[in-house]
């Protein structure tokens, strides 16, 4: 699991059900109510919050500013990327700017990026299309944006589309539920939208 979050975080503005799940691993980026409340997880996780290994897993981290201002608003908050079957995965944090060229050389090679997207607490979607461009995953799911149970100041989902270029694959799914295949081969980036289960 990554970064779960409180239910009705931040004053009630976050309305979405309590996490209700078992994990072996609890991965987290920082500790808002919104991404580290590790209380609802079932079972005895090993929490990983930092660079590590956990149950056969290697986690790499990198550490950036959760704001635009160095961290001195909001803190710090780490990149997590780890490998599961085959596939390559990054949950970015709320990262207050882009990494440098450094700082992804050091998390390595991206399949499936899991991007904040919303603006204010993390990046914007012009630096996030950016962002895509960067590491060039196979597939994008965007997130931590503002929808009918996530009252924040922050831009909606579909201002991150109209940044990407037009040719992008936009897949739509009716579940929470994305499946990666390490042996499928496809030319472009895909973004898919997921809607929340909770």
């Amino acid at each position: 699991m990554l970064d779960p979050y409180r239910p009705q975080a931040l004053g009630g503005r976050i309305q979405f059900d309590a996490v209700d799940t078992h994990a072996n691993i609890v991965a987290v980026t920082h500790y808002h109510e919104d991404h580290g409340w590790i209380g609802g997880v079932h079972g005895n996780p090993t929490v990983m919050d930092a660079a590590g290994t956990a149950h056969g897993i290697a986690f790499k981290t990198v550490t950036l500013p959760h704001d635009c201002e160095g961290g001195s608003t909001m803190g710090l908050s780490r990149m997590i990327a780890f490998e599961v079957d085959e596939i390559r995965v990054l949950h970015p944090g709320d990262l207050g700017r882009l990494p440098t060229e450094e700082e992804r050389n050091e998390l390595g090679p991206i399949d499936l990026l899991l991007l904040p997207m919303g603006g204010k607490y993390t990046i914007g979607s012009t630096d996030a299309a950016t962002l895509c461009e960067q590491l060039s995953p196979r597939w994008v799911v965007p997130m931590h944006y503002r929808s009918s149970k996530v009252d924040l100041d922050m831009a909606p989902r579909s201002e991150f589309l109209e940044a990407l270029p037009a040719t992008t694959p936009i897949i739509h799914h009716t579940k929470s539920v994305l499946t990666c295949q390490a042996t499928a081969r496809q030319e472009t980036m895909e973004v898919h939208l997921l809607e929340p289960s909770r």
